[in-house]
């Protein structure tokens, strides 16, 4: 306002354009088909906050004093609105306009919630990785781990960090979905079906292991949560057969 020197109301108008500029980028998912089409230089990614250490800690800290997350939720009184409604202070009109409004504004709440909790788990599932910037420190894990551990449908993840980034304490910017590694899934599990195979080979187990085998394999000698259903994703796109179909030959 000082350096411009915009009255009040500018300044508020202005207000509300970035506000609006800002939920459009939360609300308004863009077109996978539109994104594919563009170039590396026509599409950016949506840069929502930064981790930075902050003595000992990692701090999730917004870009700018208007971001989003620094500004919560929408507070809706409810009671309020139907107070005046029993009070006929509201056409049928402006009740269905201020009732599809409270709908906007609880998505733009729920939807800036999640946000909020995808980035506290990865701050604190990829912590090795935030304090040293080395790629190898990465802990493998998949959407549809965070998803369980929300409470909410792998799809709603795969929606949130889509074409959203932040900045790491190294100042490097990453998308989100850099955080969600499949290849260090995949080479547990090709570690797993190696030692599988030499088990096999000199008779230390009599079959191969089933999906849920694995599963408590990955859970307990590698920490790592994940579906019966996503390992079995995993080993067909590895073109790794069933435990009943794996058949191991003499070298």
């Amino acid at each position: 306002m000082e350096k411009c020197n915009l009255s009040s109301e500018e300044a508020k108008i202005f207000k509300n354009f970035i506000d609006k500029f800002q939920l459009k980028q939360i609300i308004n998912e863009p077109s996978l088909n539109y994104l594919s089409s563009l170039s590396s230089s026509e599409s950016k990614a949506f840069r929502i906050a930064s981790i930075e250490k902050i003595e000992d800690n990692l701090m999730i800290c917004s870009l700018s004093k208007e971001n989003y997350l620094c500004k919560g939720k929408y507070s809706i009184n409810y009671d309020r609105f139907e107070e005046l409604v029993r009070r006929k202070k509201f056409t049928s009109l402006q009740i269905n306009e201020i009732s599809r409004l409270f709908k906007k504004l609880d998505l733009i709440n729920r939807k800036t919630t999640i946000i909020y909790q995808v980035l506290y788990h990865i701050k604190e599932i990829q912590r090795p990785f935030f304090e040293s910037g080395n790629p190898n420190d990465l802990f493998p894990l998949s959407q549809s781990e965070l998803a369980r551990r929300i409470n909410v449908h792998p799809s709603t993840i795969s929606r949130v960090i889509f074409n959203k980034s932040i900045f790491t304490p190294q100042g490097k910017e990453k998308l989100l979905k850099f955080f969600f590694s499949r290849e260090r899934i995949e080479n547990f599990l090709q570690k797993i079906f190696d030692e599988e195979r030499e088990k096999v080979k000199k008779g230390v187990i009599l079959k191969p292991l089933n999906d849920e085998m694995i599963q408590e394999k990955l859970s307990a000698e590698y920490g790592i949560e994940i579906s019966r259903r996503t390992i079995c994703k995993y080993r067909q796109e590895m073109k790794i057969p069933s435990s009943y179909k794996r058949h191991y030959k003499e070298d």
